[in-house]
């Protein structure tokens, strides 16, 4: 590979930025030799003269388009996270995947107890270890059906991050055979294995009570550098080597970091077993009543958002255009406030910053993105080596970036160099939401591509578009954010509004406050996790239609925190998955405490965040939106407790007045018709002074008793 600085310098003397920020700056690192095997090239292709001879004059784009090199862009939140794309998977729920990776660490930090079903486990005794991981995140490249694998490899699903992981074990008695100089055998090892590597530093650190040494190794791509990292430890007389390659740009990194600190190392000896931790089951909650009369308040919202990339300076360019827009979709969960058609939800669900989701559109390989990343890259091919790569070259050029982490790493970092040069600008450009209020399956045209997208959805009685409101959900994405390191503080709550709710009257639930909760504490998560979403595809575990209803998950308040704003974050065992986000978490008094937001499976447990409930009640306050419950949510719950009791014609009262002012109510209709079937059998309790005042017949047969009595 050329040695960019001096191309710059023989190419045109006038790109002096362009020597600043690749050449001068903190950016300038050695190229790596030719025979490094983690070198990456730009196809080669024959020498063909350009159809348009590229020119650089002074001041135009062709001065800085080193700045953003490679250009191609990723994710997180989790997602909340969470890509439209022309294929039956158009909509990812997006929770934990677009959080920060400083609030996933935050979580990988509080491992607990209870052992997650989506967890699986892969054992060799004969090398003595054990490696656990989440299904939902990692996805094995190695097939764990053979036994006592020597390696084993990992990644990380897109919606999480970008990390790969490599477990190796090896001989260790082979290998300190050639070791050099003083020490344990765990400092000889390092010692030994660094100088063999050529690793560029190396440290001791202590990872769930084992030691271990972490090793830094250099990446070099396009003439910039990237670090990963191997750490290694020994048990026995085996010496493990874990190869941990993530980019910063979303979770990667925590992740990574959590399954490492998540290994085990069993004792070798084959008669003896490994310490096994035994749960202690949890205490049944009758939660039935609470997540009846709450549930019809809860909807799954549909985000679908189209942004543009503007190139402000097209002059000394070929492949590169005006402008380019890409869409993204998102699917959430979230719950009526009030009556109006107020609706709360994570602010990750409602609100994604063009430079989310640009970072979004490259992390899922979005095939919206892809014309402007081929472009770029025809373009820097051409300006690095004066030669033309077709758009197949660039493809797989796309491809390497997208598939190594730390290559990854270097091209979002000098994305965000010609960002913070304006040479490229990121704009909104449309933004539509949709609550689905029933039971029925949300509709998505997964044949609609561009800006056509946006019109993927269609509204119905049962489907309402909604407008955004208002958020509290600062940008994690700007320049000054990733750049400089400085993230931004604030919660992750929105509010949407019904656009055209008609006569209905919503059934708004009732805002309790997180003031007073206590750790040990219940909860009810209430959403929608694209984990459990079904198919109408035959071969689709889940009935489609069965899915379109809420899901219900249960937990406790496992601790009580305060993320690096000051704000409250509530820490539940309940499940949060992709989708869930936005979510209202209840308790048992079926007040909502908190908004269902950062969701990690880990190998011991489930460590999930609320956002508090008062953050959303001051951004209601602050916008002027009143809160409360409804008359349909009070009839709904009258009618509920007459129903309990068996008083089925006190119920069918309140039930008809949901009936009235929430037609779409999606479960009155089978309450009404369970109270005609026990009043037909005879099973109605309802007192005599209600029937004498409300019941036609036991009002003749108490008047033909007092006629007879006179």
């Amino acid at each position: 590979m050329s040695n960019i600085c001096n191309f710059i310098n023989h190419k045109n003397n006038h790109i002096q930025y362009l020597q600043t920020i690749i050449c001068n700056g903190k950016m300038k690192y050695p190229v790596m030799q030719e025979q490094n095997p983690y070198l990456i090239k730009i196809p080669e292709v024959p020498y063909q003269p350009p159809s348009k001879s590229p020119s650089f004059p002074k001041n135009n784009i062709s001065k800085t388009i080193f700045g953003f090199l490679g250009i191609m862009m990723l994710t997180i939140g989790a997602g909340l996270g969470v890509l439209l794309v022309q294929n039956q998977q158009i909509f990812r729920g997006k929770a934990a995947e677009n959080t920060t990776a400083q609030k996933i660490a935050e979580i990988a930090e509080n491992l607990g107890q209870n052992q997650p079903s989506n967890t699986s486990v892969y054992t060799s005794s004969d090398l003595g270890y054990q490696i656990t991981f989440d299904k939902n995140y990692w996805t094995p490249t190695t097939d764990l059906n053979q036994s006592n694998l020597q390696t084993i490899s990992l990644s990380l699903n897109n919606q999480a991050g970008n990390a790969q992981i490599t477990f190796a074990s090896f001989d260790l008695t082979k290998k300190l055979k050639s070791a050099k100089g003083v020490g344990n055998s765990l400092d000889l090892l390092a010692q030994t294995y660094a100088t063999d590597t050529n690793s560029t530093s190396k440290e001791k650190v202590r990872m769930n009570g084992r030691d271990y040494y972490k090793l830094s190794y250099d990446l070099n791509f396009l003439n910039q550098r990237s670090q990963y990292f191997k750490y290694l430890t020994i048990n026995g007389n085996n010496y493990y080597v874990i190869t941990a390659k993530y980019s910063t740009f979303g979770n990667g990194q925590a992740f990574a970091n959590q399954f490492i600190d998540s290994l085990s190392f069993l004792p070798q000896n084959p008669s003896v077993k490994a310490a096994t931790t035994n749960s202690i089951p949890a205490t049944v909650l009758d939660e039935s009543k609470i997540v009846e009369l709450t549930k019809p308040s809860v909807f799954e919202i549909a985000h679908i958002y189209c942004n543009n990339i503007d190139i402000p300076n097209l002059s000394g360019t070929k492949y590169l255009k005006a402008s380019y827009t890409f869409c993204n979709g998102a699917l959430g969960s979230g719950f009526a406030i009030n009556k109006d058609g107020f609706i709360a939800t994570n602010g990750h669900v409602a609100k994604s910053y063009p430079e989310e989701a640009m970072v979004q559109a490259f992390l899922y390989k979005s095939t919206s993105i892809k014309p402007f990343a081929i472009d770029l890259i025809q373009e820097i091919a051409l300006i690095q080596t004066g030669q033309e790569i077709s758009t197949d070259q660039a493809t797989i050029f796309l491809a390497q970036a997208e598939n190594d982490p730390n290559v990854f790493q270097i091209l979002m970092n000098l994305i965000y160099k010609m960002m913070q040069q304006n040479l490229l600008v990121l704009k909104e450009n449309q933004n539509r939401y949709f609550v689905k209020l029933s039971n029925d399956p949300l509709v998505i045209d997964t044949k609609k591509s561009g800006l056509d997208i946006l019109n993927s959805i269609t509204s119905s009685d049962t489907v309402k578009e909604a407008t955004y409101v208002a958020s509290n959900y600062p940008n994690a994405y700007t320049t000054d954010a990733i750049l400089n390191n400085k993230p931004p503080t604030g919660s992750d709550v929105a509010i949407l509004k019904i656009i055209n709710p008609g006569k209905l009257v919503f059934p708004s639930v009732n805002l309790g406050t997180s003031d007073g909760l206590k750790e040990g504490s219940d909860v009810i998560v209430i959403g929608y996790p694209g984990l459990v979403s079904g198919s109408a595809s035959a071969d689709s575990l889940i009935n489609q239609k069965s899915s379109a209803t809420a899901t219900v998950t249960r937990g406790i308040i496992s601790a009580i925190k305060n993320d690096q704003g000051g704000l409250k974050l509530i820490q539940v065992d309940a499940s949060i998955d992709h989708g869930n986000s936005g979510g209202p978490a209840f308790d048992t008094n079926g007040n909502v405490i908190g908004i269902a937001t950062y969701g990690m499976g880990s190998t011991s447990g489930n460590y999930n965040f609320l956002r508090d409930i008062n953050d959303l009640k001051k951004l209601a306050s602050d916008n002027s939106v009143s809160i409360g419950t409804s008359a349909t949510y009070d009839q709904w719950a009258q009618g509920l407790s007459y129903f309990w009791i068996e008083h089925y014609r006190q119920a069918e009262i309140p039930f008809a007045q949901v009936q009235k002012d929430y037609p779409i109510h999606p479960t009155v209709i089978g309450y009404v018709s369970d109270s005609n079937t026990a009043i037909q059998k005879g099973q109605d309790k309802s007192g005599l002074f209600f029937l004498l005042t409300h019941d036609l017949k036991t009002q003749l047969i108490f008047a033909g008793i007092i006629f007879a009595v006179i």
